[in-house]
């Protein structure tokens, strides 16, 4: 049907919507025209609160019930597709356009079995009957790449995993052989080898039926790697478009350099080196404030166990920065909780400063506890959202019982200061915060009590690579400034090159390799690394210029 067309498949002109709220319409997308032909794959890129998503649920036909397109037109092929009722939408919707959303936990029902669900994508559009559907379906899992497609068909969605997930809502969104295939975000929870294989899988797909694809992303080394043709959205409006190596080799937009300059892996160089710092921390001769020795932690599992953490041994210097690189599973996580001894290890021990964390009770466990901090992943979810900013912050202090209210909050507007944020955020509340303003916070509360030791756990795996930047340059001045030791948990390798100065790769809770970041980087030693490497996003562009 799309080989038909003489002009593009899709149209957007002038599009503007917006969004009602008890303080008036706020406007999400301000005039935004762009086309995608058939079998072209074109991706929106900007930062959260761009206007991309919208963009992306206005094509679809998803705009909340608190969204409305105020102006311009949107059509497919012939067809007008603005102001269509919802009853015409739903044989617009899975048909002619396929969706693949963000996030399969909140897209896939969780008390019915996968099959079942993609098979009702066939259903709902007359293109099985019920005895049919199940086998279609299987086959449609197998194409979108899930392993077992038969077994994993009978399966609920928590018994996969987060990239068999997205491979379930791939096989919906391909389900009908769509026209266009909006990708909404596919691949932004998911580890960076993981991500590829979706991608990958998802390339195949849309070259061989012709689809055409709308890639959201706000990542640019995704948009290189995968897409013909760059649209980059600001503040509702696009602000430069056109073939993606014409934008990324001259950018003509400050925004568009702003982007491409933090994207970590469209950037070579490693920003945090050695050679920039000086000496490598470790190399002082002093004794290191964190020694692990033989880690092993072991979960029950059936009539057995499963060991999480496989006899890994590493150390961190006082003012160092080491990285534990994995894909999900490989026991980073599980190390991190070792060390800050949210849990006890099976076997083995953590020194730190000189004192056998896994021994300690009591007030001198209490006491040494206050050293270390954590910064989680997610700033929304780790923050109380009843609290106002100040008493979030303030919370370690409480909990310590240091100070009174008044010297409280005094220390609070100062750490604020400390992470580049205004006194006035002290009275707001987590919620109304953007997401690298709420991780800020979470690191000035991690800081509140003057730690040695600051445990960061994929700490900006939720940001936009240009707050991510940000945050991460915020990490390196407070450690220049106060000699603070980061235990830097990350599946992504391009981040970690910004950050680290040492590097430990895990994988199945084994540690494969440990050295400088530079020399992993440059001379990676295990296959596995080899392969993490390979999947850094932009690495395709880089190795085709």
């Amino acid at each position: 049907m799309t080989g038909q067309l003489t002009g593009p498949l899709l149209q957007v002109q002038d599009l503007r919507v917006s969004y009602a709220t008890g303080a008036g319409p706020i406007a999400a997308v301000r005039g935004v025209s762009l086309s995608v032909a058939p079998g072209e794959v074109v991706a929106i890129v900007g930062e959260s609160g761009s206007g991309k998503s919208t963009l992306a649920h206005a094509v679809a036909g998803l705009l909340p019930g608190t969204g409305r397109i105020d102006a311009g037109r949107i059509t497919l092929g012939e067809q007008e597709l603005t102001g269509l009722s919802d009853r015409a939408w739903r044989t617009v919707r899975g048909r002619l356009i396929g969706l693949v959303p963000q996030d399969p936990g909140v897209a896939l029902n969780p008390v019915q079995r996968v099959g079942a669900q993609v098979a009702e994508a066939l259903t709902v559009h007359g293109l099985a009957d019920r005895r049919s559907a199940p086998a279609r379906a299987v086959e449609l899992l197998a194409e979108a790449g899930l392993p077992d497609a038969a077994a994993r068909a009978r399966q609920y969605p928590h018994e996969l995993s987060g990239g068999m997930r997205q491979r379930v809502l791939i096989a919906i969104g391909i389900a009908a052989r769509p026209q266009l295939l909006v990708a909404d975000e596919p691949t932004s929870a998911l580890d960076a080898t993981v991500q590829r294989q979706i991608l990958d899988r998802l390339d195949e797909l849309v070259r061989a039926s012709g689809t055409a694809v709308l890639l959201i992303t706000h990542d640019l080394g995704v948009a290189a790697d995968r897409a013909d043709r760059l649209v980059v959205m600001q503040g509702g409006r696009v602000v430069e478009e056109g073939p993606v190596r014409e934008v990324l080799a001259a950018p003509r937009d400050p925004y568009t350099r702003r982007l491409l300059e933090s994207a970590p892996g469209l950037r070579p160089s490693v920003a945090h080196t050695t050679t920039e710092r000086g000496t490598h921390p470790g190399e002082t001769g002093d004794s290191p404030l964190v020694e692990v020795r033989d880690l092993v932690k072991e979960f029950p599992l059936g009539r057995g166990h499963i060991r999480a953490v496989d006899g890994v041994s590493f150390t961190i210097a006082r003012g160092e920065t080491l990285a534990l690189v994995g894909e999900s599973g490989s026991g980073k996580s599980t190390t991190a909780r070792l060390v800050l001894r949210l849990a006890d290890p099976t076997s083995g021990t953590v020194l730190f400063d000189g004192t056998d964390i896994t021994r300690v009770r009591g007030r001198a466990w209490r006491e040494l506890r206050r050293r270390a901090q954590l910064i989680y992943q997610n700033p929304f979810a780790s923050l109380d959202p009843r609290f106002p900013i100040a008493e979030v912050i303030a919370e370690p202090l409480r909990a310590f019982r240091v100070g009174d209210a008044r010297s409280r909050r005094a220390r609070a507007a100062e750490l604020l200061d400390r992470v580049a944020l205004p006194e006035a955020v002290l009275d707001r509340r987590p919620a109304e915060l953007s997401g690298g303003q709420r991780q800020r916070v979470a690191i000035a509360r991690a800081l509140a009590l003057s730690p040695d030791l600051v445990v960061c756990d994929e700490p900006v795996s939720a940001l936009d690579s240009h707050v991510s930047a940000q945050v991460l340059d915020l990490l390196a001045e407070l450690q220049a400034d106060a000699g603070l030791a980061y235990l830097f948990i990350s599946h992504d390798l391009a981040v970690v090159r910004r950050i680290a100065h040492r590097v430990g790769v895990l994988r199945d809770g084994k540690l494969l390799e440990l050295a400088l970041t530079e020399q992993v980087f440059a001379a990676p030693q295990h296959d596995y690394t080899r392969e993490l490497l390979a999947a850094i996003a932009g690495r395709r562009l880089e190795e085709t210029a």
